[in-house]
């Protein structure tokens, strides 16, 4: 399958060991199927725009702007407390966060396109992300496979 089976337009054609949702903001709801794993591919793109750290000042898109780092903080925790309550237990086996940092016509990173200022308390990021993680060390019952086996996705 192509990378992101909701991206631009496409769709799942049932095919791979992997179905691979991209959903904006997210976390949506990615769940196995009795032969394929569930991954949350794309998600966030939350945004704040530092002043005097960006690009293109002014500019830079993101899939929510944040009116503050205040807000940018608890919607990205958010994020993650809602991965790991709702999805983790639903059969989800990873996620990935766009963006890290912004880039040239992005201003959705967690970090400033010059890497001058973390927009993220990184102790309480780091502590739901240790939650998350922990949360994932339970996973979600092993399905059974067509062919008897059993695997734990």
């Amino acid at each position: 399958n192509m990378s992101g089976v909701n991206c631009c337009g496409s769709v799942d054609g049932g095919n791979g060991d992997v179905v691979d949702n991209h959903i904006y903001v997210g976390p949506g709801n990615t769940a196995p199927s009795a032969t394929r794993a569930a991954v949350l591919g794309e998600f966030g793109g939350l945004g704040y725009k530092v002043p005097g750290h960006e690009w293109y000042p002014g500019g830079g898109f993101s899939y929510e702007d944040q009116p503050s780092i205040a807000a940018l903080n608890n919607r990205f925790v958010g994020l993650l407390d809602a991965i790991r309550i709702g999805q983790l237990p639903a059969g989800l086996s990873a996620s990935v966060y766009t963006e890290i940092t912004d880039v040239e016509n992005e201003a959705n990173g967690l970090l400033t396109y010059d890497r001058q200022v973390v927009k993220v308390d990184t102790a309480r990021v780091k502590a739901a992300n240790q939650a998350l993680i922990q949360a994932s060390r339970n996973p979600a019952p092993p399905v059974n496979l067509p062919t008897g086996q059993n695997r734990s996705l």
